[in-house]
């Protein structure tokens, strides 16, 4: 996270569990950095003075129906949330990913920031 050259936003279980939101377009309407706006049926975040789709990855694969995806996972099925640059990009890692993580043992290797950035 340190290497990012952009604000993230990092949410975790402890936020994620006590959330009142029953899905995770609701947490990151409400409780996140996320500036998300209606965007047609769904919604997009402010970049430059347009609006964008935000790009949404799910357990590092991605999401390919972006925040439609998102509206099938409560809070409570999710491990963290990371909110990168106000919303544009947002990364999404399920308890049972992070629960496969730490049972082989394996690091998530590091975001390329430049997809970020743009």
């Amino acid at each position: 996270r340190a290497a990012v050259p952009v604000s993230l936003h990092a949410y975790g279980e402890d936020q994620l569990n006590t959330s009142p939101a029953i899905t995770m377009v609701d947490f990151l309407r409400h409780s996140t950095a996320a500036q998300l706006v209606p965007c047609g049926h769904s919604y997009c975040v402010y970049k430059r003075g347009g609006r964008v789709s935000p790009q949404v990855y799910i357990d590092e694969r991605p999401a390919y129906g972006g925040l439609h995806e998102l509206e099938a996972y409560p809070p409570q099925m999710v491990h963290s949330v990371e909110v990168i640059a106000t919303g544009t990009h947002i990364r999404v890692y399920t308890k049972r990913f992070a629960q496969r993580l730490a049972d082989r043992k394996v690091m998530l290797m590091p975001v390329i920031a430049t997809s970020i950035i743009r």
